[in-house]
């Protein structure tokens, strides 16, 4: 994978639901329900990771794809929170390719420094207060998008922008904090523009169009 190890996709569609949206606090639950489950795994895991690492300079392959996939499914049930997209998380660690929020990591390096790795939580401080400066934007903005939504039944373009911004760069943030990459989530490369991008196909067919924007 070019670039930097961790990529956040979402694509963009227009049309919204009313309904959906509106009762989208109560909805969630449950996926949050499973997702909180499935992280009760972590309190163990992490830290025999971030040990191993230390010790041997490796991730051990099994927990580097739990923690993928819990960094996966984390972010689609965010994008759905922070509605991204109406369509209800899968309840999974897997890819799911067809689902509209989606993360690409990259595969484990065959080693890694000790000493970053020693450190991390150090250099983590600076990353959590800009990550959690961006999330607060992305939740203010996606209390409006709830607004705009129920009453239009569109999403604005520069609405979900600003969300994917903020979504973006917070999942890249814990992918450095689960040690899943040791590189620095670059804010750089994240895409500032308003109206995403058009797709390489043209607007699909049928009453909306989606875009897909790419950090």
């Amino acid at each position: 994978m070019d670039g930097y190890p961790v990529t956040y996709e979402a694509d963009y569609v227009e049309e919204r639901s009313r309904l959906h949206t509106f009762f989208r606090l109560l909805t969630i639950i449950p996926a949050a329900i499973v997702l909180w489950v499935f992280s009760l795994g972590l309190i163990v895991t992490l830290p025999v990771a971030w040990i191993v690492m230390v010790v041997t300079g490796e991730y051990l392959p099994g927990l580097y794809r739990y923690h993928a996939g819990m960094l996966r499914a984390g972010t689609r049930l965010g994008g759905y929170a922070l509605l991204v997209t109406d369509r209800y998380p899968p309840l999974d660690l897997g890819e799911d390719p067809e689902y509209p929020v989606r993360v690409a990591i990259g595969a484990p390096q065959e080693r890694y420094s000790r000493l970053l790795a020693a450190v991390r939580l150090i250099l983590y401080i600076p990353i959590y207060i800009v990550s959690y400066l961006l999330l607060i934007v992305a939740e203010v903005v996606a209390i409006a998008s709830w607004f705009v939504i129920v009453v239009t039944g569109r999403q604005l373009p520069a609405l979900q922008a600003a969300i994917n911004m903020g979504s973006a760069y917070h999942t890249r943030s814990l992918a450095y904090l689960m040690l899943l990459t040791e590189q620095w989530p670059p804010l750089g490369d994240i895409d500032m523009e308003l109206e995403p991008r058009a797709p390489a196909g043209g607007p699909l067919s049928g009453p909306t169009e989606k875009d897909t924007l790419t950090v």
